[in-house]
């Protein structure tokens, strides 16, 4: 008896101490992980999307080829992923490089008929790349 006395009185001593409870603090850092977690998991789906849809014939991610490249778009984008996908939904002008728009406008028939969370998806693979 005497031992489950101490044990007892041993739990709840230490549960006192921050180490057992859960702190603001740790739960922000688990949200944050699984924000990223699924951010990571969203830009992997917007990668395959992205080849899926040939879009790697032009565009490459860091180097020019007969489009401006992923990062060059990030740069004028400047993360803003609503913004990019409204280009992409034919509902904006295009910023980058606007006199070769032709040569983009045709290709722009697949991303206009995708759907709200492929074109997030595609959007977060875009800019991903720096």
């Amino acid at each position: 008896m005497k031992k489950i006395t101490l044990l007892s009185i041993l739990f709840l001593s230490l549960s006192s101490f921050s180490i057992f409870k859960p702190s603001n603090r740790s739960l922000l850092s688990i949200k944050k992980t699984k924000y990223f977690l699924q951010e990571d998991e969203n830009i992997q789906k917007g990668k395959q999307i992205f080849i899926k849809n040939q879009c790697t014939l032009c565009h490459k991610e860091k180097t020019e080829g007969l489009a401006p490249a992923l990062s060059v778009i990030n740069s004028f984008y400047k993360g803003d992923k609503d913004k990019l996908i409204k280009f992409l939904k034919r509902e904006s002008d295009p910023i980058v490089m606007p006199e070769s728009f032709g040569i983009m406008a045709a290709n722009l028939f697949k991303t206009k008929r995708m759907s709200d969370e492929d074109l997030n998806a595609l959007a977060s693979y875009m800019l991903s790349i720096k």
